[in-house]
């Protein structure tokens, strides 16, 4: 008896896997390079000057070149505010994980109101809706730096740390269940023939 042949279904899957992985891989970057520029744009928009950017081990600004990852960071923006107030500050800092959180917002819209059909754009939503673990991983600490940016800048806000990590963990769940719901809905009324 000679061994079946892998299915069609099968080649499917694996590439289907592929995509999702390399999807999920480029999504991860990306985050890292809207986290930053949210920084520096929100340091702009305050009347702040941006003194440094970096990326993966590079300077991006002032000048662009390779510089190690110094201080454990994987990214970092630093600003000056010439009328600088802790509140200012507070802002642009929360304003890092605050940028990917309306990222993932505008993406779980998306999910719900244009159904998308393609695995490419169903895949590369649900990356984008899980943008949200950005806020929620800086806020308790889950970081390789264990900065926790968006506790720190409620807590100059005047926002206690229970009342922050209680919205945290709502907003977790929250965004959590409504990307299951999408996903168990999609499964339901589009089911992939096996």
């Amino acid at each position: 008896m000679e061994p079946q042949n892998a299915s069609p279904h099968q080649d499917d899957n694996k590439s289907s896997l592929v995509i999702f992985v390399l999807i999920g891989v480029v999504v991860v970057f990306i985050t890292l390079i809207v986290h930053e520029f949210g920084h520096a744009l929100t340091a702009l928009i305050v009347g702040g000057k941006v003194t440094a950017m970096r990326l993966w081990g590079y300077s991006i600004y002032p000048e662009f070149g390779y510089i190690g990852f110094k201080g454990g960071y994987i990214g970092y923006t630093n600003w000056v505010v010439p009328a600088f107030t802790p509140v200012k500050n507070a802002i642009i800092l929360v304003m890092g994980s605050g940028t990917t959180l309306i990222i993932s917002i505008f993406s779980i819209v998306l999910l719900y109101f244009l159904k998308p059909v393609s695995f490419f754009s169903k895949t590369t939503l649900f990356f984008f809706s899980l943008l949200y673990l950005d806020m929620v991983t800086y806020t308790f600490g889950l970081r390789f730096s264990g900065s926790r940016e968006p506790l720190e800048a409620a807590q100059t806000l005047g926002i206690s740390e229970s009342s922050w990590m209680l919205s945290m963990g709502i907003l977790f769940l929250i965004f959590s269940a409504l990307i299951a719901l999408y996903f168990f809905r999609s499964a339901r009324t589009h089911p992939e023939i096996t």
